[in-house]
């Protein structure tokens, strides 16, 4: 089932593909009439265009269309180590706090990115740059261990919907601590559930192995 989201992003894809098939025309076309007519100014205003302009506005689609596809789970899924972590969030009887979260609908879409993302000016890019680490530590360091917080998870992330919400401060162990809470002095995980399995090495190489 197709997303507003995902239909925006395809449509940006196809933007970015239009713009640089056209670039690809244009510049063609500019030699080939370059060849006829070498001193027309005309010829090389047109390269000028296709070879400086086009480029920019492809490099502009595809990014935003690859920053809105990285918000998405089966973006994380892309890499085998982050399967588990991912199909768990559906499976049947599961109590972490992200199956809880995606599975009584208070995260509807993109639960990844909703919950990792930190809610300041710079949370998404900060998200983007550690999502392109992942990357390179699954792709250029071939890396299968388990996939670690490079710092704390920040309780601004819990906050920014929890604090919100009636109940939030009825509860005691809140209301008595929240300066703590909300200054990372007390982390949030300290009193919850664990947020995902804790999956050993071997046993994402061992599910690694079993696909082959």
């Amino acid at each position: 089932m197709m997303t507003e989201q995902s239909g925006a992003v395809d449509i940006l894809w196809w933007i970015s593909f239009v713009l640089t098939i056209a670039g690809i025309v244009l510049i063609i076309l500019t030699i080939i009439r370059g060849w006829r007519h070498p001193d027309e100014a005309r010829g090389k205003k047109t390269l000028l265009f296709a070879m400086g302009i086009v480029p920019l506005g492809v490099v502009f689609f595809t990014d935003q269309a690859l920053f809105h596809s990285m918000q998405e789970v089966e973006f994380c899924n892309s890499c085998h180590v982050m399967e588990p972590y991912v199909d768990v969030l559906q499976k049947s009887g599961e109590e972490t706090l992200a199956a809880m979260h995606v599975q009584h609908g208070w995260i509807r879409e993109n639960a990844c990115y909703t919950c990792h993302t930190d809610y300041d000016m710079l949370g998404g890019a900060k998200a983007k740059i550690r999502g392109l680490r992942h990357l390179y530590a699954y792709y250029i360091k071939k890396s299968q261990k388990p996939p670690e917080l490079y710092e704390p998870f920040p309780n601004g992330n819990c906050l920014a919907c929890h604090s919100k919400t009636m109940t939030f401060m009825d509860i005691e162990e809140h209301s008595d601590n929240i300066d703590e809470i909300r200054s990372d002095d007390i982390s949030c995980l300290d009193c919850h559930e664990t947020a995902h399995p804790d999956y050993s090495a071997e046993e994402l190489e061992y599910e690694y192995e079993d696909d082959d």
